[in-house]
């Protein structure tokens, strides 16, 4: 597994730091940030340059999303109904599933729209949900895991009846504060925190979930 994914924060770093630059570079040659760098590539370069850089784009960015948004939903699914799926068939219902999602398609009203609306919403899922698998990995159990109950009904990661209530009491806190401003909720720097949705959410559920673990310790089976 190591071995596998050692290349991946090599990659996600690179789009990151990618992207970056060019949005400084467009900044200064147009006046205005261009979040699409295919546009940049079509405006300032010919059809003889632009052709080979789009290809090579579309080559990178399939290769960050199969890897960041593929790969682990076809794991669950498979490892949820391992007698009924193998990996081909867990990838065909994964892809029509995102095609249908059609998150694309708000992409297609402006990068702005696309950052407010599906990039935040689901930063603001994702994030409470990292911070509760940080907290409870990490700091909790201490980076152990014991591989024997990972594969038992009744061991260590059943907690209460199969539920962990500690994680599910704070999503159901969470959720709210982050998504206060849709949700008409009057919370202090809410746009603020709808703004940076995943790493407010990541923050939040740390102490959150501890405290919750804490106090719902005699529920754990």
């Amino acid at each position: 597994m190591i071995v596998g994914q050692i290349g991946l924060p090599i990659f996600y770093t690179t789009v990151v730091g990618y992207g970056a630059i060019m949005a400084g570079i467009s900044k200064e040659i147009t006046g205005s940030v261009t979040y699409d760098p295919t546009l940049l590539v079509v405006k300032f370069t010919t059809y003889l340059f632009a052709i080979p850089i789009l290809i090579a784009y579309a080559f990178t960015m399939l290769n960050t999303n199969i890897f960041s948004n593929v790969v682990p939903p076809v794991y669950d699914l498979i490892n949820t109904f391992p007698s009924k799926l193998s990996w081909i068939r867990g990838v065909i219902i994964v892809s029509i599933l995102g095609i249908a999602v059609g998150a694309w398609s708000l992409y297609l009203k402006g990068a702005y729209t696309y950052f407010d609306t599906w990039i935040a919403f689901i930063s603001g899922l994702l994030g409470p949900i990292a911070g509760i698998i940080v907290a409870d990995y990490a700091i909790l159990r201490k980076f152990k895991i014991n591989l024997h109950d990972v594969f038992v009904r009744k061991g260590e990661y059943t907690f209460y009846k199969g539920f962990n209530i500690s994680a599910i009491l704070t999503l159901i806190i969470i959720f709210p504060i982050i998504f206060s401003t849709q949700l008409h909720i009057p919370i202090p720097f809410s746009i603020y925190i709808y703004k940076m949705s995943w790493m407010s959410g990541f923050l939040m559920s740390i102490p959150l979930y501890l405290l919750l673990t804490k106090l719902f310790d005699k529920y754990k089976r």
